[in-house]
């Protein structure tokens, strides 16, 4: 399964059609309305994004405070087939990604191959370089797996077309998988924020605040040390109900990022007396934005976690 994503999202996906139960103009208006155009600013709530016209469609799956680069793209363009109207296309990655992608990938192994070649003392370790980076599009396009199915699944809607029992169910599962997997991942990462707080509070050392270097100190104050404690052992057990996907985890998710906020706060005072005003004051109005797009966000994604 991995090999075919690899393979579609370089060389593309095997063509794929979608009949519309409408004349032209009307698919490209419905298609159009059931999508968004690009902007300056992303979008906060999961959508699919592109431009539509008759003879050229390209949409993406947006998925809000997340980049991939290597996420698959349905590029086709609408047809006339006989009385029908057809959309036909397939899904890859941006020509440019795999541009960069085949170029990083390709002068990566020539070089490590140069320098084994030499035999150069420790230059063996060259030999990950052209590695990191495959591992990077694996796990990318692994990660954008459910894509294809999720924009068909709109594109379906959108145009009216008749979907079998069995492709409802598979639209169904596929749609499950994915919110699975997204809190999962949510999950994962509080999990580990949580982790590092606790490491963070047992160590006795958090990273300076300062926009110069970053640098390890100890906590000024026992108390900064015992809210380290508390912001992790309260993230741990966010991170338990949000792979469990229950709801008060997605209530009291609001509490991880005020109790985040404040512990960060906290730190950012302690270094006010050593730190110029510049210094302080622009962590905290960016932890001020921070934390609001972040609770906007979390707010949308309440469909996520059932009663």
């Amino acid at each position: 399964m991995l090999a075919q994503l690899l393979k579609d999202a370089l060389f593309g996906s095997p063509p794929v059609r979608f009949e519309s139960h409408y004349g032209l103009d009307e698919s490209v208006a419905r298609l159009a309305a059931a999508t968004s155009r690009p902007t300056m600013f992303p979008a906060m709530t999961e959508r699919a994004v592109g431009r539509i016209s008759a003879k050229s469609v390209t949409l993406h799956h947006h998925v809000p405070l997340m980049r991939n680069a290597f996420r698959p793209m349905f590029r086709g363009q609408f047809e006339q087939v006989g009385k029908r109207v057809v959309l036909t296309g397939q899904f890859s990655v941006h020509w440019l990604t795999r541009l960069f992608t085949v170029m990083w990938i390709g002068f990566a192994t020539l070089g490590a191959a140069a320098m084994l070649i030499e035999g150069k003392q420790g230059d063996a370790t060259v030999i990950f370089v052209p590695l990191a980076g495959v591992g990077l599009l694996t796990f990318s396009v692994w990660w954008a797996r459910n894509d294809p199915a999720w924009l068909s699944n709109l594109i379906r809607n959108a145009l009216g077309g008749e979907r079998s029992d069995v492709q409802m169910a598979t639209d169904h599962r596929t749609i499950l998988a994915g919110e699975v997997t997204a809190t999962r991942r949510w999950a994962w990462a509080t999990g580990v924020a949580g982790a590092l707080h606790l490491m963070s509070a047992w160590a006795d050392v958090y990273p300076s605040p300062g926009l110069r270097r970053l640098a390890l100190a100890p906590f000024a104050d026992d108390r900064l040390r015992f809210g380290a404690a508390i912001v992790g052992i309260v993230l741990l057990w966010l991170a338990s109900g949000i792979y469990q996907r229950k709801e008060y985890a997605w209530q009291f998710g609001f509490v991880g990022l005020a109790a985040m906020l404040l512990f960060q706060a906290g730190l950012w005072a302690a270094a006010a007396s050593s730190a110029e005003p510049w210094a302080v004051v622009v962590p905290w109005l960016f932890g001020l934005m921070g934390g609001a797009v972040w609770g906007r966000w979390w707010y949308q994604q309440k469909k996520l976690f059932p009663n």
